[in-house]
């Protein structure tokens, strides 16, 4: 299983921050929520980050735990391609045969 990039036992402070693949996040909303499944509080976090495509502000909201935030704005948003350098070698995939076919 991976392991999560956002991973809180409480809300952070505002204006905490997180790195996340070269890319910065700050905190900059922390909602009380409880939980339709189980009944249980926890909190609904915004963070604040610049599009890795165009540069501009974007908001996105996760969980106390998240194994994955969007590092596109919604204009730029491509589900599935990478969007750093790291991700596209992790991403890398082998050619087959000497035309890449």
């Amino acid at each position: 299983m991976r392991k999560p990039e956002i991973a809180f036992a409480s809300a952070p402070l505002l204006g905490t921050r997180v790195e996340i693949d070269g890319l910065t996040y700050e905190l900059v909303r922390a909602d009380p929520y409880i939980r339709v499944s189980d009944g249980r509080p926890t909190y609904v976090l915004t963070w604040r980050g610049c599009c890795a495509r165009c540069g501009g502000s974007f908001d996105v909201k996760t969980g106390l735990r998240a194994q994955t935030i969007n590092k596109r704005c919604r204009t730029h948003r491509a589900p599935g391609r990478p969007a750093t350098a790291a991700a596209k070698i992790r991403w890398a995939r082998p050619k087959s045969g000497p035309t890449g076919r």
